[in-house]
This record gives C-alpha cells, structure tokens and sequence, in this order.
C-alpha cells in the first residue's frame, strides 16, 4: 500500500490539509482487540463486552468469551471501534451455545463514521437486518457498500428478559483511503487544551508536522504546539476535561469529531 500525504497550511485561524491516499486490499479480521461500548452489561464476571473481540468463539457464557446486556434493558445494543475507517466486508457473529440462543434474534447491524455515543445524532448505515434467531455461526455481507469505524449490533427486546447476548464477532474490511480531500481545521493561538491522563507526546519539525501525526493517528481529535521546541501533543477522545490553559507559546488545534462541530 502506499500513501502520499500533503499539507498546506494558512496561519491565522486555520489549517488547511489536502490529503491524498491510495486505496488498500482487504485486511483479515479488523476487530478483534479493538475498543468496545455497550449500552448494559449483564452483572456477572463471566460477561464482558471485550470478550466478543478477544478471537475465541467459545460458545459458553461461564467460560468468559461472550457478553450479554443486562436484564430490563429494552433496547440493547454493542458497538466496536475498529479505530480506523474502513470498507466493512464480511462480519460472522458467534451466538451464544450454552444456552439462550434464542435471545440473538432481529437484530440490526449499522456502521457509523463516528461514535455515536459521542454524537447522538450521526448518522448510520444500514448494513443489515437480520429477521428472526441468528444460527450459531452467522456469515453476514451488507446490503451495500458501507463505510464506516465504528459497528454496532442492536435489537429490540421482547421483554425485560431478552437480553443481547453473543460471544464472538469477527468483521473484514478494507482501509478506507479517499482519492483526495480538504480539511479545514481551526486553530486557537496562546491556548493549550489541558490533559487528564497525559497526551501522547511527539517531537516534529513544524507545526505542519504536528498537524498530520494528529490527522494520521487513528484516536487523535486534536493538537497542542509548542513554538519554540516544537513539542506537538496528541489528544485523544478520553485523554481531555475540555479545560484550557492560556499560554502564548502554545496553539490548539480541533479535528471535528462530530459532523455539527
């Protein structure tokens, strides 16, 4: 795969990035390790919402590979980031084989572009409905072509019992690398966006530099500068309280994170 990388810049309360990169072959398994939300979890230890993305398909829940919502939660859903975006191919679900597998039943798969929990109103993609119970090993292609990052799985329960449970899923897909694109994105001179847990720290050559580690690292929604030891800090979505430190040596740039931002 190869991949040109151009950065223009406009230095007063922007940068402007043209992005050119080919496209890429498809990948094996793309979720397996990759972060994981929910919208309950059964509270059992046995059940844990990684376990789906851990590469082992046991089918039984009290071995710890699988995960189930909890009880009352009538509309459960399970969601991966793939922390980048990609062209989805194939995704197989693993139903839950101990027992209940009647429960993985009309379910929905969707893709978005960004997280909805963050944005509650991005939009999806429908990838697929799925009418009735899932078998116990489910081969699901989408309807479409359907670009995206992140892949929830969602139904509506029947009843306060019909939880969300399966133990496994695996999703191919291609990188998905655009011909060429502009970004615009804001700057904010003499501010620096305080940190919680400590920003990844890397050392450019210019703040054009900081610019593309930032739009090329697959967490990243914004950059702190240094002007004069050219320090470039990488925030990321769980890395920041959103508090600002005024400071003249120092310049913020935001990546939008969600499509109204």
């Amino acid at each position: 795969m190869s991949c040109r990388k151009y950065l223009h810049v406009k230095w007063c309360t922007s940068i402007c990035m043209i992005l050119c990169c080919s496209r890429a072959d498809a990948t094996s398994n793309v979720a397996v390790g990759k972060p994981t939300y929910f919208s309950t979890n059964f509270p059992i230890s046995h059940s844990q919402p990684s376990q789906v993305v851990d590469g082992n398909t046991d089918s039984d829940l009290f071995r710890g590979s699988c995960f189930a919502t909890d009880m009352d939660d009538l509309s459960p859903w399970w969601m991966v980031d793939l922390l980048s975006t990609y062209t989805i191919g194939n995704i197989t679900i693993y139903n839950r084989g101990d027992c209940c597998s009647e429960r993985l039943h009309d379910v929905t798969v969707e893709v978005f572009s960004v997280n909805p929990v963050r944005c509650p109103n991005a939009n999806s993609a429908l990838c697929k409905q799925l009418p009735g119970q899932l078998s116990m090993v489910s081969n699901i292609t989408c309807d479409q072509e359907v670009v995206g990052r992140f892949v929830r799985i969602r139904k509506l329960a029947s009843d306060r019992e019909d939880v969300l449970n399966f133990c496994e899923i695996e999703i191919t897909g291609a990188p998905h690398l655009p011909g060429c694109e502009k970004r615009a994105i804001p700057v904010t001179n003499g501010r620096r966006l305080q940190s919680l847990t400590g920003p990844e720290v890397v050392f450019v050559d210019s703040h054009l530099d900081c610019g593309r580690a930032c739009i090329f690292h697959t967490a990243c929604f914004g950059w702190n500068f240094h002007s004069q030891d050219f320090t470039c800090e990488l925030i990321t979505s769980i890395a920041s309280d959103g508090t600002f430190l005024n400071d003249p040596l120092w310049t913020y740039a935001a990546v939008a994170v969600c499509p109204s931002e």
